[in-house]
This record gives structure tokens, C-alpha cells and sequence, in this order.
């Protein structure tokens, strides 16, 4: 009985040790720029580029520094199809298309609420930043990305 006492508590301190790991290793990031009417705004964005990173996304994170957020690239066109489940931090999503061009602003997405956050159209991907970065900056549809990880042909 003790061994498996044992057992069990070992994979839970593995398990525990994983997900540790997982919230404090950095994950790698770009400086991307957003081109409003206005400005040029610098981004420091993490990228969700494997399936645990965007399925993490900001989940259980308690603050996101200013001009900091995340950007997921979805691998074909998409509706996008967001949530805030264990998201701490109100979030603004800047969806864009192939073309690196926001085509969907989703504004002040609430902590913890589990509706899904959708698109009216297919994009390419999303990008997520502190609640009311995209008014602050008069960032619209129609704006430009420009990201070191883009495709060259873009």
C-alpha cells in the first residue's frame, strides 16, 4: 500500500514539476509592428508555435507587460475560435488574414468567461494584448502587421 502511496505521489510531484516548467521557461518572441493611420506600435509577442503553447495561450497568467502579448498562427485559413477559460488578464484579440492584416478586433475579452470568441470570417491568426491596447493605440481593421515570423512571400 505504501508503494503505491509512493507511486502516486511521485507522478504528481513529476506532473507538478512539468507544469512548472512549462509557466516559468520563456517562450520565444518577436518584435512585431502594427501600422495604424497614426503610428508605428512595437509588439514584444510571444509565439504559441506548438499545440501545448496554444493551448496554454495566457492561461493562469496574473499580468501581461505593457506592449508584451501573444500571437497564435493558425497552419490553414480559419474561423478563429477563442476563449478566456483561466485567463486572468481582460484581453484585446487582433485577428488578422494571410496578409498580416487585422480583419477582426475582439475588444476587453472577460477573465474566466468560457463563451467562445469567434470571427465573421476565416483569419489566419490572432493576437492578444492587454485590454484596451487596440482604442488606446486606434488600432482597426485594415491595420498592418509586420513579423519577423511571417512567410517570405508575404
Amino acid at each position: 500500500m505504501m508503494k503505491i502511496f509512493l507511486r502516486i505521489g511521485s507522478v504528481f510531484l513529476l506532473c507538478l514539476l512539468c507544469l512548472a516548467y512549462c509557466f516559468l521557461k520563456k517562450a520565444p518572441t518577436d518584435t512585431c509592428r502594427i501600422i495604424t493611420n497614426d503610428e508605428t506600435l512595437f509588439l514584444n509577442l510571444e509565439v504559441a508555435d506548438t499545440i501545448q503553447k496554444r493551448t496554454l495561450g495566457l492561461m493562469f497568467r496574473k499580468s501581461l507587460p505593457t506592449n508584451n502579448g501573444m500571437i497564435f498562427l493558425f497552419d490553414t485559413p480559419q474561423k478563429g475560435s477563442m476563449w478566456m477559460k483561466n485567463t486572468y488578464i481582460p484581453l484585446d484579440m487582433l485577428f488578422f488574414n494571410e496578409k498580416f492584416e487585422i480583419v477582426h478586433i475582439h475588444e476587453n475579452a472577460v477573465p474566466h468567461d468560457e463563451t467562445i470568441i469567434t470571427t465573421p470570417m476565416p483569419v489566419s491568426g490572432v493576437i492578444e494584448v492587454n485590454a484596451g491596447y487596440a482604442q488606446q493605440n486606434k488600432i482597426q481593421s485594415g491595420n498592418k502587421i509586420i513579423c519577423p515570423i511571417q512567410k517570405d512571400e508575404q
